[in-house]
């Protein structure tokens, strides 16, 4: 059986202070190891991390994820992955910092080492009124690449993606072109342990990123009688936008009707009789058209697909050495990346090399902290970065003697 009880009632009030940040004015916020591991990063931007903190906004192009740029190539790869304003602030006036270090290239203050997620310790942005060890932007994005421990860690990572998972854009769609080829290898591992326990420690991460991606260019060519100086089928636009059969005057057939009027005599059916043998010789590089084009102006007669190549290797490696009443640490890495562009006309004897861009960036830093007493700490670092960076754009200044 079951009886009512006694009939009671409690009414307990609490109050507690807020907590408040009383030793200094900055405002922080921050991305831990386990939210990195845990939150998809298509692109592996560790900057993307900064984008969820409050007020720091990312620009649109930041988000793009099949453009070159964002595979971080470069300048202009490195600049997108670093379009970030804090607090209503411009993109490029933060300082970015690995490992309480600076690291911006020179140009637009874009970073110039983009660390491997898997090293990463931690990402913060610090903004209002930050103190002095902080400078050069109107906040600090600071990213702590992660240190070896007593026991050994390591972690393997596969991503692919590829064309056969993604839609077909909607310019390709209007212009009839076929979804083109993506496909993205991207690899990467980590290793961390101790090389003396509870003294020495060690932490690698090695990346790994390879990709080809078709690229479809839709051109304009000089037909087959245009490259002979036959313009008789050619059309042009008047004054009112209508085709019109193209026109050619002779530059050195001249009449002068007054004092300062000349006319050039017109070149009957717009065929150019006994052309230079140097100008045909020219317009024979260009190939010929193979496409049919979109108008009567030939536009976009030509149709060229070719396959860039991107490859990037990515290593970042920290030591940390306890002794006595100093944390000890160095850590450093090489980012060595390459795009390579085939020309769209293809091997043509005024320009037969392809577009290249590339990275070749080493950095190596080096920190001591050192505890004088319970209430004194004397932190002392340095680093160097360098920017070796190329954006070539073919190897030929001229015609030669073809």
């Amino acid at each position: 059986e079951l009886s009512v009880s006694k009939v009671g009632e409690t009414v307990d009030v609490s109050a507690e202070a807020p907590v408040l940040q009383t030793d200094r004015t900055s405002v922080s916020g921050a991305v831990g190891a386990e939210m990195i591991e845990a939150l998809p990063n298509i692109t592996q931007n560790p900057l993307a991390y900064a984008f969820l903190q409050p007020g720091a906004v990312p620009r649109a192009a930041a988000a793009d994820t099949t453009n070159l740029n964002s595979f971080g190539i470069g300048v202009a790869g490195r600049r997108q992955l670093s379009a970030v304003g804090v607090n209503g602030g411009r993109a490029f006036t933060n300082d970015i910092q690995l490992d309480g270090l600076p690291v911006m290239g020179g140009g637009y203050n874009e970073a110039s080492v983009v660390p491997n997620t898997e090293g990463l310790q931690e990402v913060r942005v610090i903004s209002n009124n930050f103190s002095a060890e902080y400078g050069r932007g109107q906040s600090v994005i600071s990213m702590s690449t992660k240190s070896g421990t007593n026991a050994f860690h390591g972690t393997g990572a596969y991503m692919l993606r590829h064309q056969g998972l993604d839609a077909n854009t909607f310019a390709n769609n209007a212009q009839g072109i076929p979804k083109r080829e993506f496909r993205v290898d991207d690899a990467a591992g980590s290793l961390g342990g101790p090389i003396l326990r509870n003294k020495l420690f060690f932490f690698s991460s090695y990346h790994v990123l390879r990709n080809d991606q078709e690229t479809t260019s839709l051109l304009t060519v000089p037909t087959a009688l245009e490259r002979v100086g036959n313009f008789s089928q050619s059309f042009i636009r008047d004054e009112n936008g209508n085709a019109v059969p193209a026109r050619i005057f002779d530059p050195f057939n001249v009449t002068q009707i007054n004092a300062d009027l000349y006319r050039r005599a017109e070149i009957p059916n717009a065929i150019i009789p006994n052309p230079d043998p140097y100008a045909v010789r020219m317009y024979s590089f260009y190939p010929l058209p193979n496409r049919t084009p979109d108008d009567v102006f030939n536009t976009n007669n030509f149709e060229s697909t070719t396959t860039q190549t991107v490859r990037r290797h990515s290593s970042n490696n920290r030591v940390d050495f306890k002794w006595k009443n100093q944390s000890i640490y160095g850590s450093g890495g090489m980012s060595y990346a390459e795009v390579v562009t085939p020309r769209p006309f293809g091997t043509a004897p005024f320009n037969d090399a392809p577009a290249t861009r590339g990275d070749k960036n080493p950095y190596i830093h080096i920190g001591d902290a050192v505890v004088l007493s319970p209430t004194l700490v004397l932190d002392v670092r340095y680093g160097l970065s360098r920017v070796k960076t190329e954006n070539l754009n073919g190897n030929k200044e001229g015609f030669t003697d073809y």
